[in-house]
């Protein structure tokens, strides 16, 4: 079996840019739609625990945090 890829996503939780806070949710479940042994481990990078729990609310399986 291959080795899970990793990928890195920068997250940052901004009112006047809504439209990156959707963006990157909807990248998310998309990837949540591939087969799980394809699915990458994403590393969140974010600036505190607010944040990382906006991205948490995807239920994607393989996320880790990162600040």
């Amino acid at each position: 079996m291959a080795e899970r890829k990793n990928i890195a996503i920068f997250f940052s939780y901004n009112e006047a840019w809504i439209g990156g806070t959707y963006y990157i949710l909807s990248l998310i479940h998309a990837l949540n739609t591939l087969t799980e042994n394809k699915k990458p481990k994403l590393f969140i990078v974010c600036a505190n625990d607010d944040e990382y729990k906006i991205i948490q609310k995807t239920n994607y399986p393989f996320l880790e945090k990162n600040w």
